[in-house]
C-alpha cells in the first residue's frame, strides 16, 4: 500500500516541482495504514488526482478512487477487500487483516500444495507461515460472503469477452 501511495507522490511531484495540489505529503506516503490497497484503483486514483475524468461511468469498475485515503482526508481504505485470480482460478480473498487461500500455491500463480485451503492473520504472521483455518472457521463464513457478492455483479455486469473490439459498449441493462 505504501509503495503505492510512494509512486503517486513520485508521479505527482514531478508534476509542476512537486507542487501540485493533490500531492500526497511525504510524511503520509511513508505511513502504513493495513488498510487495503488494489492496482485495479490506480486508474481512478490517478485519474482523481490529476482532475481527469477517464474513468468509465457506463459500467461496473472494479477501481474505487483511493485518493482521500491517501491525503489523509479520511481515516480508512474505501477498500475491504480484494478477490486474488490465478488466471480465472479464484485463488485467495483478502479481507481486512485476514487472507483466506481456497487453492493455496507458495509462488503466485504457481501450483497448488496441499492442504489447499489456509487461512493467515496478516498482522501476525505477514509471511503466510502459520495456518489458522482451524481456530478461526468464521472467517471463511465472511471471505465466502465476499465472493458470492462478487459474483453476483458478475451476473448483472458480465466479463467484457477477450478479443472484444475497442470502443467497448456495455450491453444495456
Amino acid at each position: 500500500m505504501a509503495r503505492f501511495a510512494w509512486a503517486v507522490v513520485g508521479f505527482l511531484q514531478q508534476r509542476d516541482g512537486g507542487r501540485h495540489p493533490y500531492a500526497v505529503p511525504r510524511a503520509l506516503a511513508r505511513q502504513d495504514s493495513g488498510g487495503t490497497g488494489y492496482q485495479r484503483a490506480r486508474a481512478p486514483t490517478i485519474a482523481a488526482a490529476v482532475g481527469a475524468d477517464i474513468v468509465p461511468h457506463d459500467r461496473a469498475l472494479d477501481g474505487i478512487n483511493q485518493l482521500p485515503f491517501f491525503e489523509g482526508k479520511q481515516p480508512a481504505s474505501d477498500r475491504e477487500s480484494v478477490l486474488l485470480y490465478a488466471n480465472a482460478q479464484l485463488r485467495a480473498v483478502k479481507w481486512h487483516d485476514w487472507k483466506l487461500h481456497y487453492v493455496y500455491a507458495p509462488e503466485a500463480g504457481g501450483p497448488a500444495v496441499p492442504p489447499l485451503m489456509r487461512l493467515f492473520h496478516l498482522l501476525s504472521d505477514p509471511r503466510e507461515e502459520s495456518d489458522v483455518k482451524d481456530a478461526n472457521p468464521w472467517v471463511q463464513s465472511v471471505t465466502d460472503r465476499v465472493v458470492n457478492d462478487f459474483v453476483a455483479t458478475t451476473r448483472r455486469y458480465p466479463h467484457v469477452a477477450p478479443n472484444t473490439p475497442d470502443p467497448y459498449v456495455p450491453p444495456k441493462m
